[in-house]
């Protein structure tokens, strides 16, 4: 009812629902069997979304940031490629930038293909205090698994003049 509120009373460009920062939603032993609870509560935001965006002439946005792979997100309950392939989700930030060179960023890319759904690479601010040709790296990495963009977490600490230079160096 909070996020149907926020979404009904003001003028959103979209919904973020954070799977990552705190993703224990289930029991262990009964995640993986419920993952359709969160699928549906998934779609009714959807739904809702959908509703309000015509109202408004305008589409809403539907980002989900989600554990580092597939396989992990459906193992606490969250049936990402579910989410791709029915169109609930406009935006996948996969992982919290944790595990930046082994995580398989290219399955969330894998299914994406042929959908609208948006894969964003993660990246976090503790990484921004590591030489900038490691960045430069991970966005090559990410680049190369064709991902369409980045999310990135706690970057609101870094100085400006460095956001713009080596940020925009990765994005380049």
């Amino acid at each position: 009812s909070v996020v149907i509120e926020l979404i009904e009373r003001f003028d959103v460009a979209g919904i973020e629902l954070d799977y990552f920062r705190h993703p224990a939603f289930f029991r262990v032993e009964e995640a993986y069997s419920n993952r359709y609870l969160m699928t549906d509560f998934v779609r009714q935001i959807r739904q809702r979304l959908d509703e309000v965006g015509k109202d408004r002439g305008k589409h809403l946005d539907l980002l989900v940031r989600v554990p580092s792979s597939p396989y992990d997100s459906k193992r606490i309950g969250l049936d990402i490629e579910v989410w791709i392939k029915e169109g609930l989700v406009d935006i996948v930030a996969a992982g919290g930038g944790f595990l930046p060179f082994e995580q398989p960023i290219g399955d969330f890319v894998e299914i994406a293909d042929g959908t609208d759904c948006l894969i964003y690479g993660s990246l976090e601010a503790l990484r921004w205090a590591l030489d900038e040709e490691v960045l430069y790296a991970l966005a090559a990495r990410c680049w190369e698994a064709g991902v369409d963009g980045f999310y990135l977490f706690n970057y609101f600490n870094t100085p400006n003049e460095w956001k713009r230079r080596v940020l925009g160096n990765m994005v380049d």
